[in-house]
């Protein structure tokens, strides 16, 4: 068993205390990481709620026999996003 020394805190020698401290501070860091906003995650967030628009059209046109439609959707957002960046180079040129 390892000892601490006389001039550690009692809150230190408490090992759920510790625990706490620890678990609190990384939730704090955590939370701010994830509330914090800036150019990177607007886009992030912006380009989310495109795609899930998108993908929700492309189910929408599907479930109701409408695939030549559902298709051509599915062609102009890639490309249009292939334009602008936005596609990773692995689906370019599918």
């Amino acid at each position: 068993m390892h000892r601490l020394p006389e001039q550690v805190p009692d809150w230190m020698r408490s090992p759920k205390k510790l625990e706490h401290l620890y678990f609190e501070t990384l939730g704090s860091v955590v939370r701010d990481k994830v509330t914090s906003r800036n150019r990177y995650t607007d886009e992030l967030h912006d380009m989310t709620v495109d795609i899930i628009e998108i993908a929700n059209s492309i189910r929408r046109y599907q479930e109701s026999g409408d695939t030549e439609r559902a298709k051509e959707l599915e062609q102009t957002s890639r490309s249009k996003a292939q334009e602008q960046g936005r596609t990773p180079k692995s689906q370019q040129g599918d």
